[in-house]
């Protein structure tokens, strides 16, 4: 009994000094994985399409406004100008008036396209990535158990991520009579 005691101690310390040693502790960015996901990459890809037409379409309302702001400009001016005749001056005018119509349209065009942009439609459009990828995130993060997680290791970590992400496209196939 003594002679295994005095084995069995040894060992022991051996293998407690060599598991103490393997204990590492790792951390992985659950940010950067779902970011890097490539769903989320495909959601901000449309988003970020829809915005930058949107954005161009903007440009273009407000180059248009500054132009006709140019053009009613010179034509106030080519207005007021006393060395042309009356008649030609009156003619002038309309055309001037025409064109300040023709400007506060577009003004009202532009604070327009702000306001839609600024609630409904605007809105939309990010709440369009939300339930693309953002919902994906939550489940995983609320029901699925990864905002903290019992391994230990970037490896071991890895494939809890791994396995929950199978698990959940496994779960999201059989609701949408995939499989």
């Amino acid at each position: 009994m003594k002679r295994m005691l005095f084995k069995l101690v040894p060992a022991l310390l051996l293998l407690s000094l060599s598991a103490s040693a393997q204990t590492k502790i790792g951390t992985v960015n659950l940010t950067k994985v779902f970011d890097d996901y490539y769903k989320t990459k495909q959601a901000n890809a449309v988003i970020k399409e829809r915005v930058a037409d949107l954005d161009k379409e903007f440009r273009v309302m407000v180059a248009e406004y500054d132009k006709l702001n140019e053009d009613y400009k010179k034509l106030l001016a080519d207005a007021n100008n006393q060395a042309l005749a009356s008649d030609e001056r009156d003619k002038r005018k309309k055309l001037a008036e025409d064109k300040f119509t023709e400007f506060t349209k577009k003004k009202e065009e532009i604070a327009d396209y702000r306001q839609r942009m600024g609630s409904t439609e605007g809105k939309r459009i990010y709440l369009e990535r939300a339930a693309t990828a953002e919902t994906v995130n939550a489940d995983l993060k609320t029901w699925r158990g990864l905002d903290r997680l019992l391994v230990r290791g970037t490896g071991k970590v890895l494939i809890v991520a791994t396995w929950s992400a199978l698990a959940y496209n496994l779960l999201r196939a059989i609701k949408m009579d995939w499989l």
